[in-house]
């Protein structure tokens, strides 16, 4: 019978990695199966066990549960790192943070780490997990720090939208009655304030509900590390826009080369590549790239993309024209309604030529729209 042993404790300082590594380090030397799970987002026991970075993992503990949220299929194998002593270790590092304050909306989040830890009793004699109160679910104020909302800003080219919606409204209603119950994430500039990293909607509910100071957790991180965790925070959000979706992915994309990250040994049509392993924020390549082709779309064919009024796909298409072409298909699409895919083969051939002018575009266009499509038998 696979036994669990959380070690934990709301003081930090107080030996919860040391008796971690070496509780589960003496079981395998009985000859024990043992698995270490590191639930901190310090990832003190990932590096006591020859983990020099734990931040520049491609797969860690929040991987996993954010593929739990998901509902994907847990692997328990994935991700782990074998150590001579005889100990497996599922890895943690600064995701957690974030993934953590992005958990205040999922149901039953309690549970996810045990439906991950249920799975790995299958496999294992003890495991043994260096935790902290929130993974356990217990949120927890412990670390935290009250700080001024006209000290922090927006992160740097924030994808993210935080919009004055009906939700928003529940948001200010909550906080003007409870208060801000999930600190958010900052990082510290040089000049005494705070860049956000995590936490955008709260902080602007919390200055309509007249609130001076809010609740945040302060952590110090490189500029790759603090795009790669924003990204990583507000993926777990209940609506992701299309446009906000393709930013992210660029730019976490963008920071994990900066770090210099495996990546997928052939580049896509345009030279971006992906980084090696199954998938990125459960994307697969093909779905990551024809993410990344929306950012090269002008704004008016983008809101159209986020509007549903033009298929990922089709907008991937357009993205490959110059900035006059998809202004003219804009036109063609605001006057006619839509646009196919198919209509846009036949401009393929113009993609680096604009001697195209618009009165042939459309010529283009009708023509394909009247052609009748032949459908082959079987």
């Amino acid at each position: 019978m696979s036994k669990v042993i959380s070690v934990a404790n709301q003081k930090g300082g107080v030996g919860k990695t040391v008796t971690s590594v070496n509780l589960g380090i003496g079981l395998a030397r009985e000859g024990y199966k043992v698995l270490m799970i590191d639930a901190d987002p310090q990832g003190s026991m990932s590096i006591s066990l020859g983990c020099d970075e734990p931040d520049r993992l491609d797969y860690s503990l929040a991987t996993a549960l954010v593929n739990i949220i998901n509902d994907e299929p847990v692997d328990v194998t994935r991700g782990l790192i074998h150590h001579p002593e005889g100990v497996d270790l599922m890895p943690g590092n600064i995701e957690l943070s974030s993934l953590e304050i992005s958990m205040t909306g999922v149901i039953s989040r309690e549970t996810i780490l045990r439906e991950y830890v249920d799975k790995a009793r299958e496999v294992y004699d003890f495991i043994i997990i260096d935790c902290i109160d929130e993974l356990l679910g217990v949120p927890s104020m412990e670390g935290t720090v009250d700080l001024d909302v006209m000290t922090i800003y927006p992160f740097e080219n924030h994808p993210f939208r935080v919009v004055d919606d009906e939700k928003m409204d529940e948001l200010v209603e909550s906080i003007k009655e409870s208060g801000v119950l999930t600190p958010v994430l900052v990082r510290p500039d040089d000049e005494g304030n705070y860049e956000m990293i995590s936490g955008h909607r709260r902080l602007h509910a919390a200055k309509r509900a007249g609130l001076r100071k809010i609740p945040a957790i302060i952590k110090e991180m490189t500029n790759d590390d603090a795009t790669i965790a924003m990204v990583n925070a507000n993926m777990q959000r209940e609506e992701v826009l299309p446009s906000e979706r393709a930013f992210a992915l660029k730019m976490k994309m963008d920071a994990m080369k900066h770090q210099g990250k495996t990546l997928f040994p052939t580049s896509s049509p345009e030279g971006t590549k992906l980084r090696t392993g199954d998938n990125i924020d459960s994307l697969n390549k093909t779905q990551v790239h024809r993410y990344i082709r929306l950012t090269y779309l002008i704004p008016k064919v983008l809101d159209m993309v986020d509007d549903s009024r033009i298929a990922i796909s089709v907008a991937g298409e357009i993205s490959y024209f110059n900035h006059t072409y998809q202004q003219w298909l804009w036109e063609y699409i605001h006057e006619n309604g839509m646009i196919k895919q198919e209509q846009l083969m036949d401009l393929r051939q113009y993609r680096d030529d604009d001697s195209l002018t618009q009165e042939q575009m459309i010529d283009i266009l009708i023509q394909k729209r009247a052609t009748p499509q032949i459908k082959k038998r079987l």
